[in-house]
This record gives structure tokens, C-alpha cells and sequence, in this order.
């Protein structure tokens, strides 16, 4: 157990896929905690890759790519590398630093989530423009139905899949037995984390303080039985995370 850092002796409850962990466990580390990694989702290609890379080619003109996560960035990269127009919007801080470490400059408003997305001034006046959204499959499509509606020609890429991890009853009651919080970054891994849970360690689970990603994740969370404290980062990105965690201990510890 580490006895030094902000996060001191701090278990939490790390469930991003695992090959997206390691930058989260490393800064959570450093900080004093102690993170416990049970990945929920893992990332796949699409189930149509070669439908997905033609979304890409055919949208080179387009007024401007919209990307909804990190990872639909580095699931069109690796599909249609080349090509890509000027104008980059990305979903959150990690979505828009996924662009950046492939040299893509993007314009990233604030939030992480669809709905603070389309209240930005950029996407209130689309009508005509034709636009791509790369993503993953599955997902509300609210951002593709309110674009349309708005006027825009919309293409989707869904250069993804996300997959559930199985694990056995016994690992997800110990890791949730050894842990005081659990950050959680989409709806569908929570959802994956409560169907996992068996039904004598619910109670544990839904009394569990949670960091998610977004006010929409907070709302799915209170209909599923959650009680505990939830916590919204100001981005999707580990640094936010992490600065999410130093806020709830500090304010644990007044």
C-alpha cells in the first residue's frame, strides 16, 4: 500500500479496456492509489470493415468529420489513414488528444457527451453541409437523427465494436469487495458492470461512489438502483479522471 500522495491508500475500481488502462493505472500510482483493473468492454473492428473505410473515402469533401470517441479515432486510422478533411470536431478532451497524437489538430467544445455537442454554436447551422460521424456501431444515434433534422447531409462510419469481457462471479464480487470507487467511462459499461455483479453483491455495488462520464451516465446510473455519490470529470480523458478523484477526496476528507 503506498502512504504517500493525494490519493494515498485510495482503492478504485479501474474498468477501461485493457488495452486503454495502462496511462490510467500509471497516473493513479503516482498519486498514491491503489487501482484494481476489471476491464468490461473490449474494442473489436467493425463487423463491415470494408462498408466503414468506404464511408471514409467517399466523405474526403465533407465539410467536417465529427469523431465521438478516442477510440473512432484510432479505428479510422486504422482503416482510411489518408485523406482526412481540414476540419476535425472531436467528443471530449480525450477524443480531441487522440487526433492530436496523430498530428490532427480538431475543434473540441466543451463536455463529452452528444447533447453538449449539438448545443454548440458550430452545429446549429448545418442545413446543406455534408458531414461524416465516425464512431462506433451500436450507440442512441442522436447525433446523426438531429443533424439530419437540422438540414445536413449525414454520413456515419462505424469503424468499431465494443465487446463485453466475461468474467466469473467470484472476480467481480472480490474486485468490488477491495475497492472504494469505480470510474466508469460509458453507459454501456456500466450496464456491463450490473449484469455482471451477482445478485448478493448488488447491495455492495449500488452503494459504490462512481466517476462517469457524463450527466446523461449519472441519470442511467440513478435508474438502475445506483445511491452513492457520482461524480461527472470535465472531460473523457485520464487527467480528468484523475482530477476528478483529488476533487471527491478532498472534499471527503473536510
Amino acid at each position: 500500500m503506498s502512504t504517500a500522495g493525494p490519493l494515498a491508500g485510495l482503492r478504485v475500481l479501474v474498468t477501461r479496456p485493457a488495452a486503454q488502462a495502462a496511462g490510467l493505472r500509471e497516473r493513479l500510482l503516482a498519486a498514491g492509489a491503489e487501482p484494481r483493473l476489471l476491464p468490461l468492454l473490449r474494442i473489436a473492428p467493425p463487423a463491415d470493415p470494408e462498408a466503414a473505410a468506404q464511408q471514409l473515402r467517399v466523405a474526403r469533401d465533407a465539410a467536417f468529420w465529427l469523431f465521438t470517441s478516442a477510440n473512432a479515432v484510432q479505428a479510422a486510422a486504422r482503416l482510411g489513414p489518408q485523406g482526412w478533411p481540414p476540419t476535425l470536431i472531436a467528443i471530449g478532451g480525450g477524443t480531441a488528444a487522440a487526433l492530436a497524437k496523430l498530428g490532427y489538430s480538431a475543434l473540441a467544445p466543451e463536455g463529452a457527451d452528444s447533447e453538449t455537442l449539438l448545443a454548440w454554436p458550430r452545429l446549429q447551422a448545418v442545413a446543406g453541409e455534408e458531414l461524416l460521424i465516425v464512431t462506433g456501431e451500436g450507440g442512441r444515434g442522436l447525433l446523426a437523427q438531429t443533424l439530419a433534422e437540422r438540414g445536413a447531409r449525414v454520413r456515419v462510419a462505424r469503424c468499431y465494436r465494443r465487446e463485453p469481457v466475461p468474467h466469473d462471479p467470484q472476480t467481480v464480487a472480490a474486485a468490488l469487495a477491495a475497492v472504494d470507487i469505480a470510474l466508469l467511462t460509458s453507459g454501456e459499461a456500466l450496464e456491463q458492470l450490473l449484469a455482471l455483479t451477482p445478485e448478493a453483491e448488488r447491495p455492495r455495488l449500488w452503494s459504490l461512489p462512481l466517476v462517469v462520464p457524463s450527466a446523461r451516465v449519472v441519470e442511467l446510473a440513478r435508474r438502475l438502483g445506483f445511491r452513492a455519490a457520482l461524480r461527472v470529470p470535465d472531460a473523457v480523458s485520464d487527467a480528468a479522471y484523475l482530477a476528478c478523484l483529488l476533487r471527491w477526496r478532498q472534499e471527503s476528507t473536510l
